[in-house]
Parts: structure tokens; C-alpha cells; sequence
């Protein structure tokens, strides 16, 4: 009985081993795509709205992906007021029209109103 039992032995043990690598967000690229193109109701964005509002709240990896769309064509960059501001254009996007703006205002014409002008202004009965 020489030896005490170290209920910390087993992790002194996996900090000694090769520290584990964070995994590459390779697929997240398309998540941010996918959240700007169908989710995100502007066609401009800058990075504080992705890590705010987007599928990923990490500044460091919104950014990185952001920047990596960027690369591949999908965001265009914009000139900010600020230096420290990040903004991009979203390619391809049409901008949502509200659907107030949709309703189409119908005015009432002689033909609605004459029965006799929307026949083409012959009496089919005589």
C-alpha cells in the first residue's frame, strides 16, 4: 500500500498527450450562405448582423467565413464610414418587396359599372 490513489491521474494523463486541434468549419461556408440567401432579409450585411442575428456567434469564424464567401464570389465588399467596419453586398439577391406594396389598387371603370359597355355595347337580347 506504498501507493495513494490519485483521483487526478487520468487527466494529468490526456494534458501531457498532443493537445486536440479545433475542427476546420469547412461546411459552415454553406450554412452562412444558405442563412444569408434565404433567411436574412437585406441584400447588404455587415459582419456584426452575421454574428448577432446568423447561425454563428463567434466573431473570429463569422468573420473567417464571411471572408471566405468573399473569395468564392458569393459577398461583394463594400466601403464602410468606419475602418474597423465590416460590409458586404450579397450577390444574386433581389431585394424583398413588402406585401404592402403588393396590393394593387383597382379602380372601378365604366365596363364594372355599364353592363351594356362590357358587352361591347350590343344588346344581346334584342
Amino acid at each position: 500500500m506504498s501507493e495513494s490513489f490519485d483521483p487526478f491521474a487520468r487527466h494529468r494523463q490526456e494534458k501531457s498527450e498532443e493537445p486536440r486541434k479545433r475542427p476546420k468549419h469547412s461546411s459552415s461556408p454553406p450554412l452562412l450562405l444558405d442563412w444569408l440567401r434565404n433567411r436574412w432579409p437585406g441584400t447588404t450585411v455587415c459582419a456584426r448582423d452575421i454574428y448577432r442575428h446568423g447561425p454563428i456567434r463567434d466573431r473570429k469564424i463569422a468573420l473567417d467565413m464571411a471572408e471566405a464567401l468573399e473569395g468564392q464570389g458569393w459577398l461583394a465588399p463594400l466601403k464602410t464610414f468606419r475602418r474597423d467596419r465590416k460590409e458586404w453586398q450579397i450577390v444574386g439577391k433581389k431585394p424583398r418587396v413588402p406585401r404592402d406594396v403588393l396590393v394593387v389598387s383597382v379602380q372601378a371603370t365604366p365596363a364594372d359599372t355599364d353592363p351594356t359597355v362590357a358587352a361591347g355595347g350590343l344588346n344581346c337580347h334584342s
